[in-house]
């Protein structure tokens, strides 16, 4: 073993309460994709629900193959970290609008496809 490769970790209160969130904030989030992405593979694929989550996921993942590409090679360039986060603050607003215009739009919908059913003389 080349010495000064692996770094002993010591765990600390400060590093036991950032696992903690992190872990927190993972069992958190996790609902507020798959849910709605379920929902709405069950509803729109129908009998073809399980194809439709696969290719949800297929390309999700797909898109994060060249992040990690690209994400590394900004961090490790003369920007460095601040670069990065600026990346990552500026892919999580275009997610977070992207996702919020879709649920929008699958709420518009609904209501119209209620007002049809519910049309009062």
């Amino acid at each position: 073993m080349l010495p000064g490769v692996l770094i002993p970790f010591r765990c600390t209160a400060i590093s036991s309460a950032a696992l903690g969130l992190i872990l927190l904030f993972g069992f958190m989030i996790s609902p507020a994709y798959y849910i709605p992405m379920s929902v709405f593979s069950v509803e729109f694929g129908g009998s073809h629900s399980a194809t439709l989550v696969c290719l949800i996921d297929a390309f999700g993942y797909a898109a994060s193959v060249p992040f990690g590409f690209i994400g590394g090679r900004l961090a490790d360039s003369a920007g460095g970290w601040s670069s990065f986060m600026i990346l990552l603050l500026v892919l999580s607003i275009l997610a977070t609008v992207s996702v919020w215009l879709f649920m929008h739009a699958e709420y518009r919908t609904l209501e119209k496809k209620s007002m049809r059913i519910f049309k009062y003389p």
